[in-house]
């Protein structure tokens, strides 16, 4: 692009990195990313936003137990709907 610097590119990047939530799947007492490996929260945590993604079958009981474990203020929970439900059949624990 004529006129942008290198520097703009990247702050733009950054900047899309901070606006766009981390997705945090939990399953089975596990939690995993967005491609579903799992998510190391004690080791890598949580910057900036989450979304995080639960069963809509999961008692709330064990949806409060596992938010507990994320070391962020900065979420959203939603529910897992019928594709990713379906996506996570097909994946071994």
């Amino acid at each position: 692009m004529r006129g942008v610097s290198s520097e703009n590119h990247e702050n733009q990047a950054i900047e899309i990195k901070e606006k766009t939530p981390r997705l945090v799947i939990f399953r089975q007492s596990a939690f995993l990313d967005r491609i579903l490996q799992p998510f190391p929260l004690a080791t890598q945590g949580l910057e900036g936003r989450a979304l995080f993604a639960l069963p809509p079958d999961l008692p709330m009981g064990r949806a409060l137990s596992a938010r507990a474990q994320l070391k962020t203020g900065n979420f959203v929970v939603s529910t897992l709907n019928k594709n990713w439900l379906a996506r996570l059949r097909g994946v071994r624990q």
